[in-house]
């Protein structure tokens, strides 16, 4: 990413996103590990994720569908992204809801593309018990190939909220809403 990219300045939300979106297919960048918060039961869970697909205003995730992050968004979907771009101090925070299916609108080859592609490696969705049961010892885990497509599945992150803070002299923020019912974004200038 160009460290001189003033996200803040942009005045269009379809600048911005274009400029989420290239800062995305960017080899190593911060945007493509973001960190992802879900509401739990006693407080927040949060935990580093690979974002595998940026769509406009939204963010394709994968999972296995027996996770922690599938129980929470299955109670309250409301979820929030944070990456930070260290080259430019310059802090994305994303809200929404998650959910765990493609679109109804999105044609079914992209559910099996998204599969295909997460599919490549079945450990990740193949173990008999959910992710984060405690076990003995790492022996003890086991794996059957046969349960990843079903245990696979895709997390989707409607973007409503970007909060955008560019560290300098002087901090400059702003936020981006989008009007449910309309559609249309607003930008709103915010105190840093």
């Amino acid at each position: 990413m160009n460290s001189m990219t003033d996200w803040t300045n942009f005045q269009l939300v379809e600048v911005l996103w274009k400029a989420i979106s290239t800062e995305y297919s960017t080899r190593n960048s911060p945007l493509r590990t973001p960190t992802v918060a879900t509401v739990g039961a006693k407080h927040p869970h949060i935990r580093t994720m690979v974002l595998r697909e940026i769509h406009p205003y939204h963010l394709i995730f994968f999972t296995d569908r027996r996770s922690q992050k599938c129980i929470d968004i299955t109670v309250n979907p409301n979820t929030s992204v944070h990456c930070y771009l260290p080259s430019g101090q310059q802090q994305i925070q994303m809200y929404g809801t998650m959910s765990m299916s493609i679109p109804l609108t999105s044609p079914s080859s992209i559910g099996k593309r998204l599969m295909k592609n997460a599919l490549r490696r079945p450990q990740d969705y193949a173990t008999f018990e959910p992710p984060g049961l405690e076990v003995s010892t790492l022996d003890s885990i086991h794996y059957d190939h046969s349960l990843a497509e079903h245990n696979f599945v895709p997390l989707v992150f409607d973007v409503s909220e970007i909060h955008l803070l560019t560290l300098g002299s002087p901090h400059q923020r702003c936020k981006w809403q989008r009007n449910l019912e309309t559609n249309l974004w607003s930008k709103q200038w915010l105190v840093p």
